[in-house]
């Protein structure tokens, strides 16, 4: 979904580009603590625990902050701050990184799983030792497995 980010990225610089830069910075400090506030939600939810019919949220909380990113660029290539700059690019990649992760959704299964009673120890003993290992990704598709087949 690589496309998706740097498609939204790159209005956001174009409405960046194409608006005064007084006005964006009168906006951006009005909207901050709502900005704030949505990046902290995104934070707390596991997109596993959308359901399907929940398809819009799931999609607005993924990528409706991205376009925000691209306008913060323009803002600070016009104020010509090459500090703020790189920091602006430390901060986007973390977000990227941590918006492109399944992080929450493997949590969110992983507690499902907890929740079954008389597991099997074996699939018990796979799945931690796989988490143990740094193979969250091949314990969540056990996980997964397992709770598709109960």
């Amino acid at each position: 979904m690589w496309y998706i980010f740097i498609l939204l990225y790159v209005v956001g610089v174009v409405v960046g580009v194409f608006s005064q830069l007084g006005s964006i910075e009168t906006t951006l400090q009005v909207l901050e603590p709502i900005t704030l506030t949505a990046l902290v939600a995104y934070l707390l939810v596991p997109f596993a625990g959308f359901s399907n019919k929940e398809g819009w949220q799931k999609f607005s909380l993924q990528y409706a902050i991205v376009p925000l990113f691209g306008i913060y660029t323009v803002v600070i290539w016009r104020t010509g701050s090459v500090v703020g700059l790189l920091l602006l690019i430390s901060a986007s990649i973390v977000h990227l990184g941590y918006w492109m992760s399944s992080l929450h959704s493997r949590g969110y299964r992983l507690e499902l799983f907890r929740m079954i009673p008389n597991k099997p120890a074996e699939v018990v003993e796979q799945v931690a030792k796989l988490c143990l290992d740094g193979r969250s990704d091949e314990a969540d598709d056990i996980i997964k497995e397992f709770i598709r087949n109960l």
